[in-house]
């Protein structure tokens, strides 16, 4: 079935999140809404980098999530960005026209810039 499953590892300034699975509707997606939502209101402002590169399918309801935390995110003035999106899930964000909505990047080298606070380009990959 292909469960969601997700790892959250922080630093001082960066929540990172490992996602395996899909991202779509069911309780998995309710836990990690619940978990990330926490965090992200218990900190002050901070990175939140979601690595999706093993993410096999998202749903509307999982692009209702990230959107979001997006929100959650700007408003708590945290930072928020892919790591990894494979060709379906920038598909997925492109055809929904979320795409230009999230930093993303193919991999950690080209985030770093992003990640340590440095100007960046949000349309890479």
């Amino acid at each position: 079935m292909n469960l969601l499953t997700f790892e959250v590892h922080q630093s001082a300034a960066i929540v990172s999140v490992v996602l395996r699975g899909r991202l779509t509707l069911g309780p998995q997606l309710r836990n990690f809404s619940d978990r990330l939502t926490a965090l992200i209101g218990s900190r002050s402002a901070s990175t939140l980098v979601l690595e999706v590169d093993e993410l096999s399918d998202i749903d509307s309801a999982g692009l209702g999530e990230l959107v979001i935390l997006l929100t959650l995110c700007n408003e708590r003035n945290w930072r928020m960005g892919l790591l990894g999106p494979t060709r379906r899930i920038l598909g997925i964000l492109e055809s929904t026209r979320l795409l230009d909505l999230f930093p993303h990047f193919p991999d950690r080298a080209s985030a770093a810039g992003w990640l340590t606070g440095l100007p960046h380009d949000q349309h890479t990959g």
